[in-house]
């Protein structure tokens, strides 16, 4: 990564962690205009950053889109079950290696009611993107419910964990892997 990515990295994440912090302080009624005096930069660059308050409290699961698709990439060859299994550890691997901020901001999204709409839509966006892993839009109408409800699962037990995970000093790799084994089953009619 070049100077400038760094920076913009840098920036990002001091929105991220003002807006973390923030929302954790004073709840819901916090502003762009707040997180960006916090962070140090102008209205203006934090819009460049983000829309909204609720993409920078969302920061760290939006950013593991990129390490998923990087992940099921790399493991295109595997069986779905396998693939996504590999997927959530990679995850998994970056969130353990700087759990604090990620503890923190999971607390601040999961904070107040006003906070769950941003975080539902996530989860959606999140469920869209574990089923593309499993169906395809050429499938049936009913192989395409089917891997949609199958995706919903391994969301709801990713979900699962990391409410576990944020209230318990563990790491979250064992934690995933264990949700797996649960689901390993579910994954059955994909053979």
């Amino acid at each position: 990564m070049g100077r400038r990515e760094e920076q913009k990295a840098a920036t990002h994440r001091a929105l991220a962690d003002a807006a973390v912090d923030l929302a954790l302080a004073e709840g819901p009624g916090i502003t762009m205009g707040r997180i960006a005096d916090a962070a140090g930069v102008s209205r203006r660059t934090a819009y460049r950053y983000a829309a909204d308050r609720d993409e920078l409290l969302l920061f760290h699961p939006i950013s593991w889109f990129a390490v998923f698709d990087a992940a099921c990439a790399a493991h295109a060859e595997q069986p779905v079950a396998a693939r996504l299994r590999l997927a959530s550890l990679a995850i998994a691997a970056h969130i353990d290696a700087d759990a604090e901020p990620v503890r923190l901001a999971f607390a601040a999204a999961t904070s107040d009611p006003a906070f769950a709409g941003a975080y539902a839509r996530l989860n959606g966006r999140w469920v869209d993107r574990v089923t593309a892993e499993i169906v395809a839009p050429s499938d049936p109408v009913e192989v395409q419910l089917r891997g949609r409800m199958l995706g919903a699962a391994v969301m709801g037990m990713i979900d699962t964990v990391c409410f576990h995970w944020a209230s318990h000093d563990e790491p979250m790799a064992p934690l995933i892997d264990e949700g797996f084994d649960l689901l390993d089953g579910a994954f059955g009619w994909l053979d």
